[in-house]
């Protein structure tokens, strides 16, 4: 969903609409990736992208705007899934900045854990706060986990 930011604060969090609202689309998940990108080039520490259908396309061209100021990124609730962990740990391997990540309920299975977790250990970040809630995770990926 997209909350409006504080006037005044230069590191005001930054959401996507829901693609839903009262059970009808109200954008494309093309149209919220464009939108992604718009909110990332101004460099905000905080970004939530949630329920926007965002998939392995759509995450791969965010993926690109992703910043050294960006410390908290929500992307809850979208159709990520293994292929689109992948474009999204490429992003975190280099990113040193992130420590808050909430990747519940993306369709996440073993061979995501397993790139996420490769680039967390690549990464300067130290990610202390990692929500994968609500995935597909099996005990391969709970491994990787550990």
């Amino acid at each position: 969903y997209l909350k409006s930011a504080n006037q005044g604060n230069s590191d005001a969090q930054r959401n996507i609409d829901s693609l839903y609202k009262n059970g009808q689309v109200k954008q494309s998940p093309e149209e919220a990736t464009q939108r992604a990108i718009q909110f990332l080039q101004n460099k905000h520490s905080t970004f939530k992208i949630s329920n926007c259908e965002i998939g392995k396309e759509e995450i791969k061209k965010i993926c690109p705007y992703f910043h050294g100021k960006l410390t908290e990124l929500d992307l809850s609730m979208n159709k990520i899934g293994d292929e689109g962990i992948k474009h999204l740990s490429e992003a975190i391997e280099i990113n040193s900045s992130i420590t808050c990540l909430d990747l519940n309920n993306n369709q996440i299975g073993d061979q995501g854990i397993k790139y996420l977790c490769e680039a967390i250990k690549l990464s300067t970040s130290v990610i202390a706060n990692l929500n994968l809630h609500d995935n597909k995770i099996g005990y391969e990926g709970m491994k990787y986990l550990s």
